[in-house]
């Protein structure tokens, strides 16, 4: 259709403009989320600010993705601080944060979650042109399964993160995020024991 053919050209001019990056899947969702918004020039535009912002989201498309191995450590440190219960019970069933975080992060959680929460993460995002609020709201979204997940095995608790996105309330999850108390100078802290 129209829209699959405007989101293809955008994906495809990009990686004319950024050759390192190049074409990237995990783009897509992104691309798609501006295409929502915005005429096709203007969401190519968008997508090439936002890899090219403070925040650095560059990184985590490029060969290699050393910035979202980066971000992995960084967010399975901050799990094991925020929340050390679930990250013991997630060591003794198996599971390791890439299972999950990665298909929300990789595409700014524009895949699978509703707009209440897809334009919110983008609208903070975009203001604070931090990834501060990324690892908030990854935490969160564990943090609001809490008690289920410590009360499933291994593929019940891959079940429930896989449907989690079509099942999180934006307010509960909103508040909960709001509620980690979370400062950029850790998140620089363990960024650099992880560089």
């Amino acid at each position: 259709g129209q829209g699959q053919q405007a989101l293809r050209r955008v994906l495809l001019r990009y990686a004319v403009i950024d050759r390192d990056v190049g074409y990237c899947q995990g783009l897509a969702f992104i691309a798609a989320l501006l295409l929502t918004y915005m005429p096709e020039d203007d969401a190519l535009f968008s997508v090439a600010a936002v890899l090219q912002s403070p925040a650095q989201l560059r990184g985590m498309y490029l060969p290699g993705m050393d910035s979202t191995q980066r971000m992995l450590y960084v967010y399975t440190k901050l799990g094991e601080h925020f929340m050390p219960q679930v990250w013991n019970y997630f060591d003794k069933c198996g599971i390791h944060c890439s299972m999950f975080m990665t298909g929300w992060v990789l595409p700014l959680f524009c895949r699978g979650f509703g707009f209440d929460i897809t334009t919110r993460v983008w609208d903070i995002l975009s203001i604070n042109r931090d990834m501060k609020i990324v690892y908030r709201v990854a935490l969160a979204l564990v943090k609001s399964v809490e008690a289920e997940i410590l009360e499933s095995d291994f593929e019940q608790i891959l079940a429930l993160f896989r449907e989690l996105p079509t099942k999180v309330d934006a307010e509960r999850l909103f508040k909960i995020v709001f509620s980690i108390n979370l400062h950029r100078d850790k998140i620089t802290a363990l960024e650099e024991v992880r560089a």
